[in-house]
């Protein structure tokens, strides 16, 4: 072999030798971040609690569909609107006593 070919190659397998550097430390960042990400998932807390005297769900326009409240009068009551806010429907019940 004569030495321009020898030099081809000798710059064809430090090129190979860097990109296998970058694709190791790429491939092991990616994993410690990916590892990261599941452990810092798994010590989330318990199921979410939220409380409240009621609650009133809107459309993506921002108008009221439906509320649930409980009344100082121990009545749970939910209820219904239209596109209007309209009262469509309403429910109530007297919450029972211990």
């Amino acid at each position: 072999m004569n030495d321009s070919t020898m030099d081809t190659l000798a710059r064809r397998v430090e090129r190979l030798e860097r990109e296998n550097r970058w694709w190791r430390v790429t491939s092991t960042f990616a994993l410690l971040l990916l590892s990261l990400l599941v452990f810092l998932g798994a010590t989330q807390k318990g199921p979410f609690e939220l409380r409240s005297n009621r609650f009133v769900l809107t459309d993506k326009e921002g108008r009221q569909r439906a509320s649930l409240e409980i009344l100082p009068s121990e009545l749970v009551r939910l209820m219904t609107y239209d596109r209007m806010e309209t009262q469509t429907l309403s429910i109530s019940r007297k919450l029972p006593t211990r």
